[in-house]
């Protein structure tokens, strides 16, 4: 039979029809046509880009399992077969396999979409549709505007390859931005140079322009440019900023707050008006973002951030930098046309306020507690109410109670400027009998103020602020510890614990290790629970105490004193720091390490040094002496001081003498303008020549010359200079010639001094004499006296010098007279006249 032509074959079409004759519905068209008939009733249960089961999975489960099964459906199973085939007659013989195979859509091969050339979010006034399926987008003709019930806020749904691209698009851009910079003369610089090269290197794509704005501000901040330019750069409108709650917005914040932490008063506004443009950006938001979690998935690499970083960043930043800050000035808004603001959400009107600004900021935060306590805050600043430090002790309650509570406050605590935190610290740290302070607050346990401490270590910890002593709260709240107790007589166990906190942060525990170990010691509360009466110890029982258990912990202890000794200095002076060395020596507790302590004993030496009153200097130098014991006893030991304090005391001494001898006026003409910086063997002749002349100076008494001759004889002893016969001479006359001259009693115990001196200056020979005519005088002196208290009746001892002191010895023999005159002539006298 021949077969029919091809021209019937091509008329009669085939009933079986291929699949790919079947359209396919785009899976995005599928999925907004089902959202307008099946709405979503549970907004805090939308999973967009997920394979985590819910509501939203199932209808995409259900919508592609009835798409594949449309594919695969065979209209000719379901047709009834004809009575009369004429395929079956004439045609070929076909196989029963099919001859294609389901390729799902995911499969498809086709060219990612141009992520650099897309239209920046802010344009359209609502955002683009959020695709599930990363290569179904529609084309232009076909797009269809999708329900708003799919759409989401600022949170940018990125895909895993559009990061990549985005981030190494912003990456380009820098450094075509660092060229144009770089490249440019430093004449030329101003703000006009910045502001068009970053609008001509900035990217159109958003995620690429906040990464870039972030790479831009760090670079120029790097490069040291003035901080007046880059505030200016980022503060004009025309410039993007990164949104708060994007990726790129709390790294952003973190580097202007790391950056303009130290700024001056005139750069505020300015600093001010980039983070108002930031806060006036997070209140145009079109819809607002569920405050139910802390966190969204803000990339399909599944990276969570916190959405309540940037916008604790954002409030810090409004209310450390605004030039009228709130609760200084009064004049804030809270309240006034709040919730007509709040229903402008278009961005029609400009939210200027600042406390408006952290208002509508603050009702963003999740921590419902946090923003409660931030508004309370807030009203008592406003109306000028002296109760905010009250809020601080309630935060410390909390705490003890519950640490859960901790993180809360520190976040709380965190965002609170500075120098209204000191004020605070200030106001509790004063004497008074309120709620608030801390002596009050400590009498209700080391527990409360050990909390305290330890919210402002970890506050320090988050700020960075224990390397510089100026800008760390611990540090900061010692100091005040330290004056309250000194100055208002706070419980020594206040200061103590005080400085374990400080101590944390201190250079001797960075190692890790360490740091734990005192960290336990601290929450273990063992110097102040091994006794119940602490409260009544002294501050140098608790520091005697803590020193011994450091060392017998291996732990470094010499960061107390370092820490300690300069406030003990400034309150009480060096001769406090000295009776603590005492103490500690007392105990045999060994330093760690005296770098400091030389340091400080040599500071101090040359404070004392440089005194010009005599007499004060003199009791100086004796208690440093002390201090230098101490020292050495603690393994300070310290030879140059030692040799330092020696010739310091001399010279303290001989101008102590020459202060005497001007004042007795027995300076010799040639040497009234001298000092102390003489020879020794100028200084042991104007001795010598000073004694003679106090020993012929009848106007002074005895008593004043003996002590000046005491004084020259300790000098010259002391620093073991020569002593001449003209000394000794003097010596005689004013211990012995003089005295038995006008009838006063000699003891013995002067003569045999005076003896002594005589023989190991003149020899024993000469002191033999002396000694001799000592006795014979005295003898004749007691005798005369006894004759004279016989005459007036008197049978009882006869006392020398009571009876002169009566006038009763006052006739004296002409040998005696004779005598007294050859022994002032001689120095000695001769025997048997």
């Amino acid at each position: 039979m021949r077969r029919p032509p091809i021209a019937c074959h091509r008329a009669v079409p085939p009933i079986t029809r291929t699949p790919s004759d079947f359209p396919w519905v785009p899976e995005h068209l599928v999925q907004a046509a089902a959202a307008k008939f099946f709405p979503t009733t549970c907004p805090h249960q939308r999973r967009h880009a997920t394979n985590v089961p819910g509501p939203l999975e199932a209808r995409r489960r259900a919508a592609k399992r009835g798409m594949a099964l449309q594919a695969n459906l065979d209209f000719a199973a379901r047709m009834p077969l004809p009575l009369f085939s004429f395929g079956a007659l004439f045609a070929s013989r076909r196989s029963g396999e099919p001859k294609w195979n389901y390729e799902p859509p995911s499969l498809k091969t086709k060219e990612p979409p141009d992520l650099f050339n897309l239209p920046p979010l802010t344009a359209p006034t609502h955002p683009p549709p959020i695709y599930l399926d990363p290569l179904s987008h529609p084309s232009c003709d076909e797009t269809e505007q999708p329900d708003t019930n799919l759409q989401i806020g600022h949170i940018h749904q990125v895909l895993p390859e559009s990061v990549d691209c985005a981030t190494a698009h912003a990456e380009a851009c820098h450094a075509k931005f660092r060229a144009l910079v770089d490249g440019t003369p430093p004449n030329v610089y101003d703000h006009s140079f910045l502001l068009t090269n970053y609008l001509v290197c900035c990217p159109h794509d958003s995620d690429a322009a906040d990464a870039f704005c972030t790479l831009a501000f760090r670079y120029l901040v790097d490069t040291r440019w003035r901080q007046k330019y880059i505030l200016a750069l980022f503060g004009q409108a025309s410039v993007r900023l990164p949104h708060v709650l994007g990726p790129q917005g709390p790294p952003f914040l973190r580097i202007v707050r790391e950056q303009c932490s130290g700024s001056s008063l005139p750069s505020s506004s300015a600093i001010y008006r980039v983070y108002a443009r930031l806060a006036e950006q997070l209140h145009q938001s079109p819809t607002p973002l569920s405050s139910t979690s802390n966190t969204e998935v803000q990339t399909a690499t599944d990276i969570s951030v916190d959405r309540d970083a940037g916008m604790r960043l954002l409030i810090h930043g409004l209310w450390n930098y605004n030039p009228s800050r709130l609760g200084y000035s009064g004049a804030s808004l809270i309240g006034q046309d709040k919730g007509r603001l709040v229903a402008d959400n278009q961005g029609s009107r400009t939210c200027n306020d600042s406390s408006l600004l952290m208002h509508m900021v603050s009702d963003r935060l999740s921590d419902s507690v946090l923003v409660r306590c931030l508004h309370n805050i807030w009203h008592d600043l406003d109306t000028n109410a002296l109760r905010t430090p009250r809020y601080l002790v309630e935060i410390i309650y909390a705490c003890v109670r519950s640490k859960s509570n901790i993180e809360m406050a520190l976040n709380l605590l965190e965002l609170i400027p500075r120098p209204m935190m000191r004020d605070w610290i200030c106001a509790m740290s004063a004497t008074g009998k309120e709620k608030h302070r801390v002596s009050q607050l400590g009498q209700r346990g080391p527990l409360y103020l050990s909390m305290w401490f330890r919210l402002l270590y970890q506050l320090d910890i988050r700020t960075n602020a224990m390397l510089d002593d100026q800008g760390s709260l611990c540090q900061f709240t010692f100091h005040r510890v330290v004056r309250a107790h000194f100055d208002h007589d706070h419980p020594p166990f206040t200061l103590v614990i005080a400085l374990l906190h400080c101590l944390l942060g201190h250079e001797s525990f960075a190692k890790a290790e360490a740091s734990i170990q005192l960290y336990d010691y601290i929450e273990s509360g063992r110097l102040f629970s091994a006794s119940e009466n602490h409260k009544n110890k002294t501050l140098d029982e608790l520091l005697t105490e803590l020193m011994y258990d450091l060392d017998k912990a291996s732990l470094p202890n010499h960061g107390v004193l370092e820490l300690l000794i300069p406030h003990l200095d400034d309150h009480k002076g060096f001769r406090r720091v000295s009776h603590l060395l005492e103490q500690l020596r007392k105990h045999k507790i060994k330093l760690s390490d005296t770098t400091f302590l030389t340091k400080y004993t040599t500071r101090v030496f040359e404070e004392i040094s440089q005194d010009t009153d005599i007499a004060r200097m003199g009791r100086n130098l004796a208690f440093f002496k002390l201090l230098l014991n101490s020292q050495a006893a603690l393994g300070a030991a310290s030879t140059i001081l030692q040799a330092r304090l020696k010739n310091a005391q001399a010279r303290r001494s001989f101008n102590h003498i020459l202060a005497g001898a001007r004042y007795a006026r027995i300076v010799p003409l040639a040497y009234r303008n001298l000092t102390a910086d003489l020879p020794k063997h100028i200084q042991v002749e104007l001795i010598h020549q000073f004694a003679y002349q106090y020993a012929m100076d009848r106007t002074r008494s005895i008593e004043q010359n003996w002590r000046s001759l005491r004084y020259l004889y300790m000098y010259l002893d002391i620093h073991e200079l020569p002593i001449q016969p003209l000394f000794t001479k003097a010596i005689v006359s004013v211990c012995i010639t003089r005295p038995l001259a006008e009838n006063r009693f000699v003891s013995q115990k002067k003569a045999v001094w005076v003896c002594k001196l005589v023989a190991k200056v003149e020899g024993e020979i000469v002191a033999r004499q002396l000694e001799q005519y000592f006795w014979a005088w005295r003898g004749d002196l007691i005798l005369k006296a006894k004759k004279a208290l016989v005459q007036l009746g008197v049978y009882d001892d006869a006392r020398v010098s009571v009876m002169e002191r009566l006038k009763l010895l006052d006739e004296r023999p002409a040998e005696w007279r004779e005598n007294a005159t050859d022994l002032d002539a001689l120095g000695h006298g001769r025997l048997g006249g």
